[in-house]
C-alpha cells in the first residue's frame, strides 16, 4: 500500500510514512462522501480505512472508524459484521470518555486498555454496545420482518450466531447469549408476544437495556397487542436516541427511525379501526414523515398514544415525547 503512494524504491520516504495514519485519510474521504451525500462511496472508504487499521494491526483505529460503517452493515443487512462492530463501536465509545485523547493514544495503550479490563468496564461497554448497536439491529429485524419475510429468518440467524461468537470470548458478559436467546425465539422459533415480554420481566429492573430487547422483540409478533407495542418503543427510543442521534445520527435516523415509521405506518393501514379516530393517527403519521429526523419518533408516538388513548406516565418518557 505505501508503494502506491511513494514507490518502493524511495526507502527514506517509506521510513517516513506512518502506515496507520492511512486509514484516518480514507475515513476522511469517507467522510467527504457522506457528506455530499453519496453514501454508496462514504461506505466504501469507511470499509477500506478499517481494513487499512486490520493490515498494520491497530485495533485502536478499527474500533474508532467502527462507529461510522456500523449504519451501513445495518442498513444493508450484513447483521454478522453488524454484530463484530458493535461490540468495537463500544469499546471505542467507553475509551474515549474515559481517555477524550484515545485518538493519538498509541496502540499499546489501547491495547493495554481492553487486555486489563475490568468486570465493570466491560459491562460498560456492553452497555454501549447494545444501545448503539444491538437496539437499532432489533429495529431493522422487526422493520424487515414486515417488508422482508422471506429472509428474516436468515438475518436473525446471522445475528444470534455473531452474539453468540461474542458471547464465547474471554471475560465476555452473559448479555451476548441473552440476546441471541431473544433473537433465536423471536424470529426463528416464533416464540409468542406473552413468551416474550415473560422473559423481559424476569430479566428484572436491573436489567433495563436487555428487558428493551425482549419487549421490542415482542412487539414484532402478531400476537401482541398495539398498545404494548407502543409502551416498547416508547420507553426504550429515548436511551436509543440520547447515546445516537449525537453521536452516530445515521444509525437513529435511517435505522431506527426508520424501522418505527414503517412498523407504524404498517399497523395503522392493517388495523386502522383498532384506533379512536384512524383520520387523526394518519395525518399525524404524515407530519412526522415531514419532520426533521431528531424530531419523527416523538410524534409518531404522540399519534399512536392519542390513537389508542394511552398515556405516558414517566415524566422522563412524556418529556421526551411531548417536549414538557
Amino acid at each position: 500500500m505505501q508503494g502506491m503512494f511513494l514507490g518502493e524504491k524511495n526507502t527514506k520516504l517509506l521510513e517516513l510514512f506512518d502506515s496507520a495514519k492511512l486509514c484516518l485519510l480514507l475515513a476522511q474521504l469517507g467522510g467527504l462522501a457522506g457528506e455530499v451525500g453519496n453514501a454508496e462511496r462514504a461506505e466504501y472508504w469507511i470499509l477500506r480505512g478499517i481494513d487499512a487499521a486490520r493490515a498494520v494491526g491497530s485495533a485502536k483505529f478499527v474500533s474508532w472508524l467502527s462507529v461510522y460503517a456500523l449504519p451501513y452493515a445495518i442498513i444493508r443487512a450484513r447483521f454478522s459484521e453488524a454484530v463484530e462492530l458493535s461490540d468495537s463501536v463500544g469499546w471505542a465509545m467507553v475509551s474515549a470518555r474515559l481517555n477524550p485523547d484515545v485518538r493519538d493514544a498509541y496502540d499499546e495503550d489501547f491495547e493495554a486498555f481492553r487486555s486489563n479490563a475490568t468486570e465493570s468496564l466491560v459491562k460498560q461497554v456492553t452497555e454501549r454496545s447494545v444501545r448503539v448497536g444491538v437496539l437499532p439491529i432489533v429495529f431493522r429485524l422487526l422493520h424487515l420482518s414486515i417488508t422482508d419475510t422471506a429472509n428474516i429468518g436468515s438475518y436473525a440467524a446471522q445475528v444470534e450466531a455473531g452474539c453468540r461468537s461474542l458471547a464465547s470470548r474471554p471475560m465476555s458478559s452473559g448479555v451476548w447469549t441473552t440476546i441471541a436467546d431473544l433473537v433465536k425465539a423471536t424470529f426463528i422459533e416464533d416464540a409468542s408476544s406473552k413468551e416474550l415480554v415473560a422473559r423481559g420481566n424476569a430479566l428484572g429492573r436491573d436489567e433495563p437495556l436487555l428487558q428493551a430487547v425482549a419487549y421490542v422483540c415482542a412487539s414484532a409478533k402478531h400476537d401482541g397487542t398495539l398498545v404494548g407495542a407502543l409502551m416498547a418503543h416508547a420507553y426504550t427510543l429515548p436511551s436509543v436516541y440520547e447515546l445516537c442521534d449525537q453521536r452516530n445520527p445515521s444509525i437513529y435516523g435511517d435505522v431506527v427511525v426508520q424501522s418505527v415509521t414503517v412498523f407504524w405506518e404498517y399497523n395503522v393501514h392493517a388495523m386502522r379501526f383498532a384506533f379512536s379516530s384512524p383520520a387523526l393517527v394518519e395525518q399525524g403519521l404524515l407530519e412526522a414523515r415531514e419532520a426533521p429526523v431528531p424530531q419523527r419518533a416523538q410524534l409518531i408516538i404522540r399519534a399512536i398514544a392519542g390513537g389508542l388513548s394511552v398515556t405516558l406516565r414517566e415524566e422522563a418518557v412524556r418529556k421526551w415525547v411531548y417536549g414538557s
